[in-house]
């Protein structure tokens, strides 16, 4: 479904890998800030481990297997 290290950009990647439990990894200017599960998302924000990441000023990328 998703490649390892996939960039995550739009509303369907980021629904995917909250049902599917598949883990994301978080970047900000290229220093990785954490990886995790969704559990939850809107339009601007996603949040992993209880925390809110801004889908503008953060990369999210796909990690599944890990």
């Amino acid at each position: 479904m998703y490649t390892f290290g996939q960039q995550l950009l739009k509303n369907r990647h980021f629904y995917d890998h909250f049902k599917q439990e598949v883990p994301v990894q978080i970047y900000r200017r290229d220093i990785p800030v954490d990886i995790g599960m969704i559990t939850a998302y809107d339009h601007q924000f996603i949040e992993v481990n209880r925390v809110l990441y801004h889908r503008q000023r953060h990369v999210f990328l796909s990690r599944p297997g890990y």
